[in-house]
């Protein structure tokens, strides 16, 4: 109400202001992008207090500035002793020509107090006092000794204007936003109507962009003033798509700030609920998901704005490094093995969507920072544990990309997942990584010779008419060697796993301890295609 009734006094005194907008939720006029029209001054020093509406009465008898904003006020007499940093004094009733004034003023400027309110008399302070007041720069300010319980009431509500107008902004959006139901473009209007400048949501590319001095490796929440006097205000939305919520404001005052940064903490809660939602609802529909895939894949990885809007509503996180999953079935997808595909990536902790694409799946798999080659190797080895998983009756086709940075990494990697599951053998295991794809091609032809036939027949030959000791050498020789894992693919028991290689190791006249031995039977029983 100062700014918008006397806007010459307010700029003559230096009163700072700051408004989103009145209780109504209009907003004010803006500046530069922020709203600068105020109805309440936000009080500074207590210097600038004198004339302001309401206050008349009060005048500044010392000409000292001030230099402690006011964060309080307390009635006291002159020889009080509790002095609190920040605090406007106010003396109803004293003997303001005493010495114990000049103590006070002494005890108040040592204390980091705002200024001291006196009731007027005669006579006044003597000049010692101004004196001592002036040297400390402690303002010093008189109104008539019935006006100063008015005085009183008047600045406390000055200094509950910021949390007062804090209340009103938080209130409003919290009624707009009380069903869950906006979504992020509502919310962004309402932050806007309320703070008087655009805020923008976006992923970690999109931030980069617009305030690159934001550090979005840190998922905490910032604000940062740059020298030109912006202050970002920056907050990270928890979810698998990596939001931020930040606010750009010009030169504001302190208090803005402060207001917009908790008007952020309850726009992020909002936004997260509403991300998980719709993430939700958007898993059941499938096709929303082949289709914003596929149109990933049209534009090469060039994100648009309205891409990355879906991809952020998916909870697909589209910066950082990605690996790329292909899934090939042995037969034409459908739902339920979808599902279980789904599931067996689950279980064996692959944190992967699964996109249906022409006739096999997709999937992905996101970090940080690029990924290590032990991390490839625990990635594939959990693979071929889901491929086991999903049952013989399931023999898919596994490809997996290099890592790649950004959404256009993502689309490469994708594409070499897609050529390597095409081209590997399931007798080579099924599963193969684009930098292990010339290792798979090479065993898949030595497979497919006629000397590697003639061999396996040859060397299998004495167990051709006994299937549970072939399934037992060639489950034995594809488990790395190990009892106990071939037991339990097997569904035996080791005992009896152990039985059945002693019977093999005789029937065959052969030595499992010899590494060419091994290698030999493997590749017979793969050459052969009996299943392990």
């Amino acid at each position: 109400m100062v700014a918008a009734r006397c806007p010459a006094l307010c700029r003559a005194r230096g009163v700072r202001a700051g408004r989103t907008g009145p209780p109504d939720g209009r907003a004010g006029g803006t500046s530069g992008g922020v709203t600068v029209a105020s109805e309440r001054p936000l009080v500074q020093h207590a210097d600038l207090l004198a004339g302001l509406p309401g206050l008349e009465d009060l005048h500044l008898i010392s000409q000292t500035p001030g230099v402690t904003p006011v964060t309080g006020v307390r009635l006291v007499d002159l020889t009080t002793e509790a002095v609190d940093e920040q605090q406007l004094l106010v003396c109803i009733a004293a003997d303001v020509a005493s010495w114990r004034l000049d103590a006070l003023i002494r005890r108040s400027a040592l204390a980091g107090a705002a200024g001291i309110v006196l009731p007027e008399s005669t006579p006044g302070p003597t000049l010692a006092s101004l004196h001592i007041a002036s040297q400390l720069r402690l303002p010093l300010l008189a109104a008539p000794p019935h006006r100063i319980l008015d005085v009183v009431s008047t600045l406390q509500r000055l200094i509950a204007t910021p949390e007062i107008e804090r209340a009103d902004r938080v209130l409003r959006c919290a009624y707009r936003w009380r069903d869950g139901t906006s979504g992020p473009e509502n919310v962004l209007a309402d932050v806007k109507r309320e703070l008087g400048t655009s805020p923008v949501l976006g992923d970690q590319a999109q931030i980069n962009e617009f305030a690159p001095d934001v550090r979005t490796d840190l998922e905490v929440e910032q604000t940062i003033t740059r020298p030109d006097g912006t202050v970002i205000v920056s907050h990270p939305v928890p979810g698998p798509s990596r939001q931020w919520l930040l606010i750009r404001l010009d030169n504001p005052p302190d208090v803005l700030v402060d207001q917009s940064t908790t008007l952020a903490r309850l726009a992020v809660l909002h936004l997260r609920a509403w991300f998980l939602a719709r993430r939700w609802e958007l898993e059941q529909d499938h096709h929303q998901q082949s289709r914003l895939l596929a149109d990933l894949i049209a534009e090469h990885g060039a994100a648009t704005a309205e891409i990355r809007r879906r991809a952020a509503e998916m909870g697909w996180r589209l910066d950082g490094w990605h690996i790329g999953l292909y899934f090939v079935p042995p037969v034409e997808p459908g739902e339920a093995m979808r599902d279980r595909l789904a599931a067996g990536l689950r279980g064996v902790d692959i944190p992967s969507a699964v996109v249906q694409r022409g006739y096999a799946w997709a999937g992905w798999l996101t970090s940080d920072d690029a990924p290590v080659p032990e991390f490839l190797h625990r990635l594939l080895t959990r693979l071929r544990r889901c491929r086991y998983a999903m049952g013989e009756d399931t023999p898919l086709r596994i490809g997996v990309g290099r890592a790649r940075e950004g959404p256009t990494g993502l689309v490469a990697s994708l594409d070499e997942a897609r050529e390597v599951a095409l081209g590997v053998d399931s007798r080579t295991g099924g599963v193969a990584a684009t930098d292990a794809v010339g290792i798979h091609r090479l065993v898949g032809e030595l497979l497919g010779s006629s000397t590697a036939r003639d061999f396996a027949q040859s060397a299998l030959a004495p167990l051709a008419h006994d299937t549970t000791l072939l399934d037992t050498l060639a489950t034995y020789l594809d488990s790395g060697n190990s009892v106990t894992t071939t037991a339990a693919r097997l569904g035996v028991h080791r005992n009896t796993v152990n039985a059945r290689l002693n019977r093999i190791t005789q029937t065959l006249s052969i030595d499992l301890a010899d590494p060419d031995v091994r290698l030999a039977f493997q590749l017979a029983c793969r050459a052969l295609d009996v299943p392990s």
